[in-house]
């Protein structure tokens, strides 16, 4: 199981999948994993950017304009997802284990979601 005492404290701890049959031991548990200062500091511009992006198309400026805030949106959240964020499975002492990444891992779907 993740102890959260063990997680650096500039990670955030989303989302714990168990294995689904609590007899296999081969299995450990995944979890998904933030960058708390990563996700706000491109998290909050990402979605101001693109409510003037928005805004500016909806009042006919240019549409290069708004792109511009479009592409300034994107380029945010893209930092906002990096850093340690993405799946780690979850080492015998409950602290993070092997990086899978940042898509899903496969064979997910059969594990039970938790809260961490």
């Amino acid at each position: 199981m993740l102890d959260k005492a063990k997680l650096p404290p500039d990670i955030w701890a989303r989302i714990l999948w168990l294995p689904a049959d609590d007899s296999d031991r081969s299995q450990r548990p995944i979890v998904l994993v933030t960058d708390r200062p990563r996700f706000l500091i491109g998290g909050i511009p990402a979605v101001a950017a693109l409510f003037v992006a928005v805004v500016l198309l909806l009042a006919r400026v240019p549409v290069g304009v708004g792109f511009l805030f479009l592409i300034i949106s994107i380029a945010a959240g893209l930092y906002a997802r990096g850093g340690k964020s993405g799946y780690y499975d979850v080492a015998q002492d409950g602290s993070l284990g092997h990086f899978y990444g940042r898509r899903v891992p496969a064979g997910l779907s059969a594990m039970r979601r938790t809260k961490p």
